[in-house]
């Protein structure tokens, strides 16, 4: 055998077998109240897990610091989900004629989908095109900062050691 099928072979033992040590590691965590249903296993994670493995890791004792606490880190996660961009690729289905089908936020991207639709100049296409581009730079600045505004206001509520401990749990930046 020359060395290349040779590399080709010990690459496709070393693929199959981490494929199915992820498959093991995978089924370890399955919920089995769930197992038969359509669509297969599910995942056991829940918001009030989450929030009770962080309860004890922050020590927070009183009931009414923790719930002002979590429903902070509730708030920058929900920010954080924003910055994400979730929803802003390509959208698919039919889509109404008119600035009301695309809502407030939508009216620069309706002028563009019609300014394309009737063949507009390159010259027009350009002026719709950075018209739509200066509003989304628009809405994800408004949405970090609205993210920062969030962590910045938990973290008004945490002492040191909680504040690094919700760094390194990825809560706060």
């Amino acid at each position: 055998m020359n060395l290349s099928k040779k590399t080709f072979i010990i690459t496709g033992c070393i693929a199959a077998f981490a494929l199915g040590q992820t498959s093991v590691i995978a089924q370890a965590n399955v919920n089995p109240a769930n197992d038969g249903r359509a669509g297969g296993p599910r995942w056991n994670f829940s918001p009030q897990a989450i929030m009770a493995g962080l309860r004890s890791q922050l020590v927070v004792p009183d009931d009414s610091k923790w719930a002002a606490v979590s429903e902070k880190i509730f708030a920058v996660w929900d920010a954080q989900r924003a910055t994400m961009g979730f929803g802003a690729g390509p959208r698919r289905g039919p889509r109404l004629s008119g600035d009301d089908a695309f809502g407030p936020d939508r009216r620069a991207e309706a002028a563009l989908q019609i300014a394309v639709k009737e063949n507009v100049s390159d010259a027009g296409l350009k002026a719709v095109l950075s018209e739509v581009q200066s509003t989304v730079r628009g809405q994800q600045r408004a949405r970090r900062q609205a993210y920062a505004k969030a962590q910045d206001d938990l973290r008004l509520l945490l002492n040191a050691r909680q504040e690094a401990q919700l760094t390194l749990a990825g809560v706060l930046q």
